[in-house]
């Protein structure tokens, strides 16, 4: 069994001089615990964020051949998750595609709760999905809502430019049409024009509609 006194000690001796402990130690002391398989249920959860990176590390890779399993995993420690790093940090686990439908029904349900990073990870999870599919990506831009929110406006922005990748007329159209504000609709703007998976020929389209939609959405 593991305490949070005794892995901060195994923490503490990978601790670099900038204070530091590495995402790469943070890995492979999970992976050193998952090998030999100590008990990390004791670790007290939210207090701690390079204990609970050991310890999410530890569950998730042990369950990552079973998603509904690794959901079930987070589930106890939603209310512990303030910040985007560690949200996105949860979402690599996830191995590609995940279980569509079921995680349409969770994100439903996270997208309700008060605490934005819950929110956060109801969008990003979807980067795991199957985003080849027209009527999933369809089904996600049916769950985007207008915000004021930085983290949500840049998750639902991040979302955007990876389903345009695979999607672009349904995507470009979304942008054509939405009644979001400009703010969020510009962050999947620069998302897509950021991004080397988006050909030459949409970011020319992309850029086109810019300024178009800004006069729009400030008239």
């Amino acid at each position: 069994m593991m305490t949070n006194a005794e892995l901060m000690k195994i923490l503490d001796a990978k601790r670099r001089k900038n204070g530091r402990v590495y995402n790469g130690d943070i890995r492979q002391i999970g992976q050193e615990l998952l090998k030999n398989k100590i008990d990390v249920s004791p670790l007290v959860i939210g207090q701690n964020y390079e204990i609970d990176f050991v310890y999410f590390h530890v569950v998730l890779s042990r369950d990552h051949r079973d998603f509904r399993k690794q959901l079930k995993d987070i589930e106890p420690f939603l209310d512990t998750l303030d910040s985007w790093y560690r949200v996105d940090n949860l979402i690599t686990y996830f191995k590609k595609p995940i279980d569509f439908d079921f995680y349409y029904q969770q994100a439903q349900r996270y997208l309700k709760s008060e605490n934005i990073f819950v929110k956060r990870l109801g969008y990003v999870g979807f980067l795991k999905s199957d985003l080849t599919d027209i009527d999933n990506c369809q089904r996600i831009i049916d769950l985007f809502s207008d915000t004021k929110e930085h983290s949500l406006i840049m998750a639902q922005a991040w979302v955007m430019s990876v389903m345009y990748i695979y999607q672009p007329r349904l995507v470009f159209n979304f942008f054509r049409t939405s009644n979001f504000s400009y703010p969020l609709i510009s962050a999947a703007l620069s998302k897509c024009t950021d991004s080397y998976r988006i050909s030459n020929e949409e970011k020319v389209k992309i850029r086109k509609l810019r300024p178009i939609l800004k006069m729009q959405k400030e008239r």
